[in-house]
């Protein structure tokens, strides 16, 4: 079955701008798009009064009281008020006092206002309020008596304890030395072959004036080597020694790892520092340093010969590649000969029981699921 749709009524209409009949479905002021813009243009001014002068002016609508001149010297008057509000408030400052919340000094903006912040004042408030509730506590830095509504406040003002948190740091630092980091390695200047540590995003030179030798005979090699290529002769490649693993490459461009690193550090996260494993790695000819068995640098774990729990560091000398097995047995202790017998027998029992489930599942015909 058919339904008819419903026929549009077309109504005859009047533009507004051209003042031409069209023909539209619904109430329309203009026939064309070109017509549209052209009503604003002849859209008719309205002649004010400004306020302050007095003098008329034009104007798209009757709301405006100020001519332009007018309104531009209102901003600048309302600009001038503020700032000299601005200066008053400052003028206005007391001098310091004491806080009665807290018992902090502070200057008021006012002389009405005692508390330095909101809280104190709603914390004062709610002693006042219940005052059952608040018992007299000694300050636990200058054993001041004071009020305290909370069982674990134990400092009467905040500078008590910004004190207390000072102290206690600086105790900390103290009997607590800073860790070093990974990046305690040292190397060469590339100028006068001083050494300098490596750290992330450091200049391969030592001082200013290192940095600006090197940089001056890099660019004076560049020009014979270009002035060579333009004459016809043969130039020998470019070679340097990889930072990684410190064997001699082509250089192109700004390298400074041969093709086999890159490759191997491409695709890690983290790079800077893997990178420092790597060389790591290869100081150790791929070989855990507790059971002497090779081990894939994807696999490879830090251990720490003196654990960092009894004051180890990170230098080069304190760190060897190892498996995560050994690395797990061997924990926080030293590397003894008791130490690594452990190991030993722990590594030979687990690969007794891996053979031993080997043969069970080989008699049984199946295989181990490999976990995702």
């Amino acid at each position: 079955m058919s339904v008819d749709k419903p026929q549009t009524r077309w109504q005859l209409l009047k533009c507004t701008t051209c003042e031409k009949e069209f023909r539209f479905h619904r109430k329309k002021k203009y026939c064309s798009v070109q017509c549209r813009p052209s009503s604003f243009v002849h859209r008719d001014l309205v002649f004010s009064r400004c306020i302050r002068c007095r003098i008329e002016f034009e104007s798209p609508s009757h709301h405006r009281k100020y001519c332009r001149e007018c309104r531009d010297a209102r901003d600048r008057e309302m600009q001038a008020a503020a700032q000299r509000k601005k200066r008053a408030r400052r003028r206005a400052r007391l001098a310091p006092i004491h806080c009665k919340g807290c018992g902090i000094w502070f200057s008021p903006i006012h002389k009405s206002i005692v508390y330095c912040l909101p809280r104190c004042k709603k914390s004062s408030e709610r002693r006042s309020r219940n005052p059952a509730k608040s018992s007299m506590v000694v300050c636990a830095r200058c054993d001041t008596p004071f009020g305290s509504d909370h069982p674990a406040r134990k400092y009467c003002t905040e500078r008590c304890a910004y004190d207390a948190r000072s102290a206690y740091q600086r105790e900390y630092n103290r009997t607590h030395p800073p860790r070093r980091n990974f990046s305690d390695d040292r190397r060469a200047c590339r100028w006068c072959e001083n050494e300098i540590p490596i750290k992330r995003g450091q200049s391969p030179y030592c001082t200013d004036e290192c940095k600006k030798n090197g940089y001056r005979e890099n660019r004076r090699k560049s020009g014979l080597r270009k002035n060579a290529r333009r004459q016809g002769q043969s130039v020998a490649p470019l070679m340097k020694d990889c930072d990684c693993c410190e064997r001699a490459f082509i250089v192109q461009g700004a390298q400074t790892r041969c093709p086999d690193c890159r490759s191997i550090l491409s695709g890690v996260s983290s790079g800077w520092r893997r990178a420092r494993q790597y060389k790591l790695w290869l100081r150790d000819e791929g070989r855990c340093y507790l059971c002497q068995e090779s081990v894939s640098f994807s696999a490879m774990e830090i251990g720490h010969i003196h654990p960092r729990s009894k004051g180890g560091s990170n230098s080069k000398e304190n760190l060897k590649t190892a498996c995560h097995r050994c690395n797990q047995f061997k924990r926080a202790n030293e590397p003894t000969k008791a130490v690594i017998e452990k190991i030993k027998a722990a590594i030979e029992v687990d690969s007794k029981a891996d053979a031993a489930l080997q043969r069970l599942l080989a008699h049984k015909g199946s295989t181990p699921k490999k976990h995702r």
